[in-house]
């Protein structure tokens, strides 16, 4: 029985999984189980617990990684800004070069003004 579509399990798989084992172990010759062995239940407990181990450490590493690079984004950010204030204090905020730097005018970004409505 193939089970591998579901992803529904509770927390503690694991083990829960590890006391049924055990105690199936002291009960193994008191009764069976139709199409699963005792040797390949231990096995797919050990295969889980190798994989559930890989994957706390990729998501620790994860989480290292993504604090780097939302500091990273943060200190790129402020470079940024102090770069494109810096062009605008020195070209004004309307000029030709400071649109080079990815910055819209002054007069491109002011609302239009608004219509007002049909008496």
């Amino acid at each position: 029985m193939d089970d591998s579509a579901s992803s529904s399990y509770p927390r503690n798989t694991l083990a829960q999984a590890k006391i049924t084992a055990q105690g199936w172990r002291k009960l193994e010759k008191q009764f069976s189980v139709p199409f699963v062995e005792l040797e390949d239940f231990g096995r797919l407990i050990s295969d889980a617990e190798h994989l559930a181990e890989k994957a706390e450490v990729l998501r620790q590493e994860r989480s290292k990684i993504v604090l780097e690079r939302d500091r990273l984004l943060s200190l790129v950010w402020r470079h940024t800004k102090r770069i494109r204030h810096a062009a605008k204090a020195a070209f004004g905020d309307d000029s030709p070069n400071v649109q080079t730097l990815g910055i819209l005018p002054v007069n491109a970004r002011k609302r239009k003004a608004r219509v007002e409505a049909f008496d």
